[in-house]
This record gives C-alpha cells, sequence and structure tokens, in this order.
C-alpha cells in the first residue's frame, strides 16, 4: 500500500485473463462543475504490462459504465506507484459512480491502486480573522470592520465583494428582519486557489435609526453570490458588537446646540444620547440632559448662563 495498511490490489490469474470492476462509494454531483480525480497506481511485477481504466456511471455495476471514460492506460508497467490526474463533469445532477476496470491478461501480473479522491474543481471562499474596532458603537459612528478572504478551494476565485450586514440577533436573513446592509468592500482582482487576501479591513457608518441593543456583524464573501463554490453556506462569520444611540456634532448649520441640523442623526440629543463633540464651536442656550459627553481638545464648548447641561454618565 501506498498510504498503510491497505490498497487495493487486482492480483493475476493463470489459468484464465482477468476483466473486473471495484465502484466508488456513491457521488452527489452536480451538472455543470468540474470535478477532480486523482489516484496512485503500480504494476506489481517488473516487466509486465497491464490496463486499467475508469468510467462513469448511475449504478454500481459494469454494464451500467456507459456515460464516460474518464480515465484509461494500457501501459501500467512501472512498479513504482505513479500519480493520476484527471477532470471530468457530470452530465447531469444526481448521485454516480466511479467502477475502476482492472484488465489484466495471461501475461500481466496485477495492479494496485490506492489514495483514490475525488474533488470538486471549484473555489471555496471563506472569511477568516474577523473582527471589528470596537466593542460597542454608537448610531453614526463609524467603525472598522477587519478580515480576510481565503480561497482552500481546488480552482481561482473571481473577482467579488464582501458584504457587511448589521442583525439584531445571530441569524442573517438580508433584507428582513431589520438586517442592514452597512456596506461592501470591492475584491477587484481574483484569489488564486489555496491562497488569501491578507488582512483587508472596511469603514462602516452604524445607521442612525437602529434601535440601541446588542447586534451581529456580518461578514459575507462573494455577498452577491456570483462565484459558483464547492459549499455555499460557509462564506460568512460574525462578530458580536453592541449598538448605543450616539450623536456627533457637525455644525453645518450654526454654533446652536439646539439645532437637529448640527448633529449626525440630525436629531437634538437627549438623556439616552452618547454625545461627542470632535471639532468647532458649540453653545448650548437650553437646560437639556445626555447620557455621556466626549469633546476633544481645541473644541471651544461654551453653555450659557443659567443654563444646565446634565450629564448622566
Amino acid at each position: 500500500a501506498r498510504s498503510a495498511p491497505n490498497s487495493l490490489y487486482h492480483p493475476y490469474n493463470f489459468s484464465s485473463p482477468l476483466d473486473d470492476w471495484f465502484f466508488t462509494a456513491p457521488l452527489q454531483l452536480t451538472a455543470g462543475r468540474t470535478y477532480r480525480l486523482s489516484f496512485y497506481y503500480r504494476q506489481e511485477v517488473s516487466g509486465y504490462t497491464d490496463a486499467i481504466e475508469i468510467k462513469l456511471g448511475r449504478y454500481a455495476q459494469g454494464d451500467s459504465m456507459t456515460l464516460a471514460t474518464v480515465y484509461s492506460n494500457t501501459n501500467v508497467s512501472s512498479t513504482g506507484y505513479q500519480l493520476a490526474t484527471v477532470d471530468f463533469t457530470a452530465p447531469s445532477s444526481g448521485v454516480y459512480y466511479l467502477g475502476i476496470h482492472s484488465v489484466i491478461g495471461y501475461y500481466g501480473r496485477g495492479v494496485a491502486i490506492d489514495d483514490i479522491n475525488v474533488n470538486e474543481l471549484s473555489p471555496e471562499l471563506v472569511i477568516a480573522n474577523p473582527g471589528v474596532s470596537v466593542a460597542t458603537a454608537a448610531t453614526s459612528e463609524t467603525i472598522t470592520a477587519n478580515f480576510t478572504v481565503a480561497n482552500p478551494g481546488l480552482s481561482n476565485a473571481a473577482a467579488h465583494k464582501t458584504y457587511f450586514y448589521l442583525s439584531a440577533d445571530n441569524v442573517l436573513t438580508p433584507g428582513a428582519n431589520g438586517d442592514t446592509l452597512l456596506g461592501f468592500y470591492n475584491n477587484a482582482t481574483a484569489i488564486t486557489a489555496g491562497s488569501n487576501t491578507g488582512n483587508l479591513s472596511k469603514q462602516l457608518t452604524v445607521p442612525c435609526a437602529l434601535t440601541p441593543g446588542n447586534y451581529t456583524l456580518f461578514i459575507v464573501a462573494d455577498g452577491e453570490g456570483v462565484i459558483t463554490e464547492i459549499n455555499e453556506t460557509n462564506n460568512r462569520t460574525s462578530v458580536p458588537i453592541a449598538i448605543t444611540e450616539g450623536e456627533y456634532w457637525n455644525g453645518l448649520v450654526n454654533t446652536s446646540w439646539e439645532t437637529p441640523g448640527n448633529w449626525s442623526c440630525n436629531l437634538v440629543p437627549g438623556p439616552t444620547t452618547d454625545v461627542v463633540i470632535n471639532s468647532g464651536t458649540v453653545v448650548v442656550h437650553v437646560s437639556t440632559t445626555i447620557r455621556s459627553l466626549a469633546v476633544k481638545p481645541g473644541v471651544n464648548f461654551t453653555v450659557d448662563p443659567g443654563v444646565v447641561l446634565t450629564i448622566l454618565r
């Protein structure tokens, strides 16, 4: 055996030539997809030659092996294991069998076959190394998603897009149950078989309309579903993230705290709002209560006399 402890062995018979079959386990194949058969074979005794062929059929019986000859070799003479690799397609979707047909004549001495594998020759996109820049983010905040797109499949994956969804539960249902598409990353170049993109990142903005709570950030390779993969159900992963109510000052209208247009979500902050002011001039004219306040150095921040700004945290 090439891989201990066993191999498939068809011995010779001095009294008559042999013409026998061995059948694989049932194979569920899909029309239009390419599959790769690989195996090792050798002649049992130096100086002799035998033949093998492999055919495709619907049933595990010799007279059913009529759909295609996948492999044929009439010169099996080397006593060292030789690798055979061949690609084939199924005429339609369904269950198939590969039949290994060994033909040993009066002057043959036997054939050994080992390490038989059938793999779909397609890309396989998965997300690796997922992460997010913060564990808690506020509405209207910009966060960074980190990820790698890997292709452990047997063929190259064409250009595609990676999608990012925010879900209120841990089940992704795009377009339903409030699951929100935050954006996408354009993987503009192909990912070769067995390789990956390396570390990537994408900036995403948390929508203002989200209700505060615990969410799941889903990262989905081939978000548009344009690539036929070996497994279409494992190209996503997720990261937990908590969302709070937040407002960022932009000062687009004037310097007044009470003007909705000066805030990122076009709403005046209230008792449940985390407020962030990174730059500009802000004047509070009316007493108000907010949950928290973060003001960066350099901001000109003023509360009018007699006005009370209550910060709960």
